[in-house]
């Protein structure tokens, strides 16, 4: 072999040598993600490897395994994290090239304290105000989204009550046992209203369009007599 080629391969040899020599060992990390009271598997919780970029990670599968390869050897840190538990951080974890590290992961449920929440229970049809004795009735948005016609009208809903009609020109007037609708009146959060309608005429309670959609507002009552005690006057009320 003459020296020239002899010397080249050497040289490659040299070269192939240095660059295996250059790539850094890897290693697998595997184990298991359990819950801390049960011992029962987390599925579908995130694993990654802190600083790593780009960033490394898996997510379990549906008996909690989980398994990261070619992590390079040395010092990394795990972070877990599931939706209802609390972050789990595994620091200082030495990779070695001979072996693959397994891990059991424990995790423990997160727990949020809430607002109180207060809950109140009314009978259907009955009115929320205590000083209405009688002929008051409450307008759920149930029954504003079922009652046909309505049109998410609230002066139109109440026509489905006994002794009420709507005026028939195609106006929302509300005729209370064949009383003229001029004296209806309507209250918002107890403030006075003198009409809630779009292209209402002046003088009169109803019109063609209201502008109170049922399905905004929060369940209202309808006085078909005089107003409760509370509110100082005589006359019907339309409260939302």
């Amino acid at each position: 072999m003459k020296p020239n080629v002899i010397g080249l391969f050497i040289f490659a040899t040299f070269l192939f040598v240095n660059a295996v020599n250059a790539q850094s060992p890897h290693q697998t990390i595997r184990g298991r993600i359990v819950d801390t009271d049960s011992k029962s598997a987390i599925p579908f919780a995130n694993v990654t490897i802190d600083n790593s970029n780009p960033l490394i990670g898996v997510t379990s599968d549906i008996d909690g395994n989980f398994k990261i390869e070619n992590v390079t050897v040395g010092r990394v840190t795990l972070s877990v994290s599931s939706l209802g538990y609390e972050r789990v951080t595994v620091p200082n974890i030495l990779l070695i090239s001979g072996k693959e590290t397994v891990l059991n992961i424990e995790m423990k449920e997160s727990f949020q304290q809430l607002d109180q929440v207060e809950i109140r229970a009314y009978k259907k049809g009955e009115s929320t105000n205590e000083m209405a004795i009688s002929s008051a009735k409450q307008l759920s948005i149930e029954e504003s989204k079922r009652h046909a016609g309505a049109i998410s009208d609230p002066a139109r809903l109440v026509s489905s009550f006994a002794g009420i009609i709507n005026e028939g020109s195609g106006n929302n007037d509300i005729i209370v046992r064949g009383n003229n609708p001029r004296f209806i009146q309507w209250r918002l959060e107890d403030i006075e209203i003198p009409n809630p309608n779009h292209f209402a005429i002046e003088g009169l309670t109803g019109g063609p369009i209201n502008a109170l959609n049922s399905q905004m507002l929060a369940n209202s009552a309808f006085y078909s007599g005089a107003f409760a005690r509370n509110m100082g006057t005589l006359y019907r009320v339309f409260l939302t």
